[in-house]
């Protein structure tokens, strides 16, 4: 065979796997489903980590689980109490639409009481979850419109200490147009309750776009492309307003100390407020802006509180300074009543007060121990500090 004939073999191939493919997908149904596992990567995580993300869990080799394979991914805590929050997650792509299931070996189990049922542990796919208790195989299901899913393992408020999961299964149960348009519909509901929240105005645009678009599709023509449009965009805003979340509570917690009526300093403190409230009405904020208000808010408190302190003063001994290249190391105690926090202040000028630059990061484990050494970072070098 010459090249050109090479190629059109190889087309001829891929169209035929193609059309099987099809063949079998309008086949499957919840009696007789098609396996599609293939699109999980590492579904038992024999290759460690590879293709999921993790948070708070990882990867065991032991046999304390009844594991399949040589691998499993566990969180775990101490006997009686519960594990902490965690997840394991990953995207599927190129699903095709209609109804599917997911498997998956799990537990969530108290050690000293194996076979008694805890809550706070879950497989999901999407917004579908189904709850984990003792050891078994655990099933959710899901309709895909969008051609992606995030499926995994989360513990929320877990009342048992051990929780694991291993060999993920996904099967596809068939086409389901009604299901499908279901979906599709609670899509377009989400998105249309996004909207009411605070979000940056270019991120709420393009949200209201597609959800316009969504509401013109008509049948199942454009469902796939309008779903994939909705998804990203309900996704942006969510990241969008928890960012407006953030700078409310910055906001709520300079205004809580400034309510405590002390008379010194308020200016400085009204100061940082009214700067963090203009950030948020300019309807355009970034993590960079946002890590700047609470910075700039957490040094009108400090300052608050300095300016209207009161009882008397603490006695101060400092040590040897070491100085770096940017940075410097010393060490300090201080005994007296009423003490919130230790550290040094500097400045470039002589008599520098906590008003200046100042540091209270230190490497000890305990603040009372006697003379812990603190870091003082960005220090500019061939500069003479007080």
């Amino acid at each position: 065979m010459n090249a050109a004939q090479n190629e059109g073999l190889d087309e001829a191939v891929k169209r035929l796997l193609e059309a099987m493919t099809v063949y079998r997908l309008h086949l499957a149904s919840p009696e007789n489903p098609m396996d599609a596992t293939e699109l999980i990567v590492n579904p038992s995580f024999e290759s460690g980590n590879d293709g999921w993300q993790f948070s708070g869990m990882g990867t065991q080799g032991n046999s304390d689980f009844r594991k399949v394979g040589n691998t499993y991914a566990e969180t775990w805590s101490e006997w009686g109490t519960g594990a902490h929050d965690a997840k394991l997650w990953q995207t599927l792509t190129n699903l095709p639409n209609g109804r599917y299931k997911l498997t998956a070996v799990a537990q969530n189990i108290q050690q000293a009481t194996p076979n008694m049922q805890q809550t706070g542990c879950f497989i999901f796919a999407g917004d579908s979850r189904t709850e984990v208790g003792v050891y078994g195989t655990y099933a959710v299901e899901f309709v895909s419109v969008s051609g992606e899913v995030t499926i995994g393992f989360q513990t929320l408020n877990a009342t048992g200490n051990y929780c694991c999961v291993d060999d993920f299964h996904l099967s596809f149960l068939g086409f389901d147009e009604e299901a499908e348009q279901a979906a599709f519909t609670e899509l377009i509901k989400q998105a249309e309750e996004s909207v009411g929240k605070d979000m940056n105005t270019a991120t709420k645009e393009a949200l209201q776009t597609a959800i316009a678009d969504a509401k013109a599709v008509t049948g199942s023509t454009g469902r796939d492309a309008a779903s994939r449009a909705l998804t990203i965009a309900v996704a942006d805003a969510s990241k969008s307003n928890a960012l407006y979340v953030q700078l409310d509570a910055i906001i709520a917690k300079g205004e809580t100390a400034l309510a405590s009526g002390k008379p010194n300093g308020q200016e400085k403190l009204q100061t940082a407020i009214n700067s963090a409230k203009s950030l948020k009405a300019s309807a355009n904020i970034d993590t960079d802006k946002v890590a700047t208000a609470d910075y700039i808010m957490e040094e009108g408190i400090f300052a608050y509180n300095v300016l209207n302190g009161s009882g008397t003063v603490p006695k101060v001994t400092t040590g040897e300074v070491i100085v770096g290249s940017c940075a410097m190391v010393g060490r300090m105690s201080a005994t007296g009543n009423k003490i919130i926090e230790r550290g040094f202040c500097w400045a470039e000028n002589p008599n520098p007060t906590v008003l200046d630059e100042h540091s209270s990061n230190n490497q000890s484990n305990d603040e009372t121990n006697y003379s812990p050494v603190y870091v003082l970072y960005n220090v500019q070098p061939s500069t003479i500090i007080f």
